[in-house]
């Protein structure tokens, strides 16, 4: 079997989506959605294709690259300067490579980038693969409102062949907006956890003698870390003996106020280094007591199932697919992304119900393994990608 992927090659969501399939003996290879020059250290036996790509990278055995091997300063400045004067130069070259490789299926992961890309080559060549596509967090839930991006969303899904959604929202919407092809509920868009890798990371102390508190730092279109700020001020009388980390925070203005909450309020921040391995994560958040990620819009945030899988307690905003796999005040609490009153009592109550918690925490991971479960997944990953490449005119 012979796959393209088109995504972004620098996310951690492709790399471990495409290598549920190592050992398969299918032919991989990858277009990146967006400018990166990035590749994700994990990825591994695939065609990686670029136009240009950093000479270093000749020494990773292994990926196979394709494309002009250059020093990494040229490599950005030809890319800065195609971009200018040819914007449509990668529309151009997905075309070419659909035309030599010929590939069976075409798997593009997420919407405004990969999605869009493919929509507008598709009618630069004759070929007509497969077209499988997954929806990613804000695709549909935060784009499909906004009136520049919803005539290219409906344009793109009515020529998807199969459509893979993280959960019940994303199905009906897509279908609100005329998807009437095959659509599977696949629950994450990073394939499955691996519940006894994530178990030899496990911290033994229980969940309700913890002492660190995990806030998402996405602040921006989306994201809201600001709110769970203003939230974990409100809280500092229960706060003396935690630290708050905060991880993935990029901009300053988080940086910023959680510098002055920690100096008015006396209470312990830390910031965990935005570049920081999978392993690094997974063992910060074994020690938490508490997980907050605030955003006006997500899928399944793939933080908070490792959060969860780890033991710690879930706050997540109430305008994610996360909604699903809640019991509101039994194993987690959805709140509103925008108002830190609400914020706060989910956290007030999280700190001082320590049966809530501990009860949680053996009831998340025991959820996540069973629906999250990685050896489940790929299996059934693996079939139906065999399933569609035997019927493929069913599909079409």
């Amino acid at each position: 079997m012979k796959i393209l992927f088109i995504a972004f090659i620098d996310s951690v969501h492709t790399a471990r989506w495409i290598n549920q399939f190592k050992n398969m003996n299918w032919e991989i290879h990858l277009f990146p959605s967006n400018n990166s020059n990035d590749i994700h250290k994990d990825l591994e036996d695939i065609h990686i294709h670029l136009l240009f790509y950093d000479i270093n990278l000749i020494k990773n055995i292994k990926i196979n690259l394709h494309g002009i091997p250059l020093y990494k300063k040229l490599v950005k400045i030809f890319y800065k300067l195609l971009n200018k004067v040819f914007p449509s130069y990668r529309k151009v070259l997905l075309t070419r490579l659909i035309k030599k490789i010929k590939p069976d299926i075409i798997h593009t992961l997420e919407s405004q980038h990969a999605g869009y890309l493919l929509g507008e080559a598709k009618n630069l060549f004759k070929e007509n693969p497969l077209w499988i596509h997954s929806l990613w967090g804000n695709d549909l839930f935060l784009f499909g409102k906004l009136y520049e991006h919803k005539l290219k969303i409906q344009n793109m899904l009515d020529s998807i062949d199969v459509l893979l959604c993280e959960g019940n929202r994303d199905k009906i919407l897509a279908r609100n907006l005329g998807f009437n092809k095959k659509i599977f509920i696949n629950h994450s868009v990073a394939g499955g956890f691996n519940c006894n890798k994530y178990h030899k990371l496990f911290n033994p102390v229980i969940t309700s003698e913890r002492k660190i508190i995990m806030l998402k730092g996405y602040q921006g279109i989306t994201g809201r870390a600001l709110v769970g700020l203003r939230a974990l001020e409100k809280c500092s009388d229960l706060l003396s003996d935690y630290t708050i980390q905060i991880f993935s925070a990029e901009t300053s203005d988080v940086k910023i106020a959680a510098e002055i909450m920690a100096n008015n309020f006396k209470i312990s921040v830390s910031f965990i280094p935005v570049d920081s391995s999978n392993e690094t994560m997974l063992e910060y958040f074994s020690n938490a007591r508490i997980y907050i990620g605030l955003s006006i819009s997500d899928g399944l945030p793939l933080s908070v199932f490792e959060a969860m899988t780890m033991g710690a307690f879930p706050i997540q905003s109430d305008t994610s697919m996360f909604c699903e796999w809640i019991k509101n005040g039994n194993n987690g609490f959805l709140v509103s992304p925008n108002d830190p009153e609400i914020v706060e009592k989910a956290i007030r109550q999280a700190l001082i119900d320590n049966e809530m918690v501990n009860k949680a925490s053996r009831y998340n991971y025991n959820l996540i393994n069973k629906k999250l479960n990685y050896f489940k997944i790929k299996k059934f990953n693996i079939k139906l990608y065999q399933k569609l490449r035997k019927n493929l005119s069913e599909y079409k």
